[in-house]
């Protein structure tokens, strides 16, 4: 019984996971920056 590996056709399935982290750290990223600007004008204000 022989079983062949292909790490190639991981490839697409790593870079899927890659990516989707990827958004997912820039759409935190922007909703940080979001809270954050109105946080800092607020502080600075009072």
């Amino acid at each position: 019984m022989k079983h062949s590996f292909n790490p190639a056709s991981l490839l697409p399935l790593y870079a899927s996971c890659c990516v989707s982290a990827v958004e997912r750290l820039c759409m935190i990223d922007t909703v940080l920056k979001r809270v954050q600007f109105p946080l800092y004008n607020w502080l600075e204000m009072t």
